[in-house]
């Protein structure tokens, strides 16, 4: 007897899970379905006590950080490449200067010979 009941209560667990099983399927296909949203609470933010503002530093104010330190080897790098620029322009103005007063001296020193004379007699 007792082996009929052990047997009886497995067959119906093992059925009864089987029917659970698609019953839970089918219940869970038909809710996916529709989809209902759950509607939930909104939660309400943390309160915060206000903070008291920095004061604004003055239009005037002068502090030294970094990117002073780089705009200042910028300019200082800049303002040498302008006067180097200005100093090769004069050198080359001078060079020029110097070789047209060469070019005048040459002019001068050659003695003016009228041209082709023997042939006009």
């Amino acid at each position: 007897m007792a082996t009929n009941q052990g047997k009886a209560k497995k067959t119906t667990k093992s059925t009864s899970t089987s029917k659970s099983a698609s019953a839970t399927s089918k219940t869970s296909a038909q809710k996916k379905a529709p989809a209902a949203k759950k509607v939930s609470a909104k939660k309400q933010p943390k309160m915060q006590s206000f903070k008291l503002a920095k004061e604004p530093e003055p239009f005037m104010y002068f502090k030294i950080t970094d990117q002073t330190i780089y705009w200042l080897i910028i300019a200082v790098m800049s303002i040498t490449f302008v006067l180097w620029i200005l100093k090769v322009q004069t050198d080359i103005d001078a060079l020029y200067t110097q070789i047209e007063y060469m070019q005048q001296q040459d002019d001068l020193s050659q003695p003016l010979v009228p041209a082709d004379t023997d042939s006009a007699e």
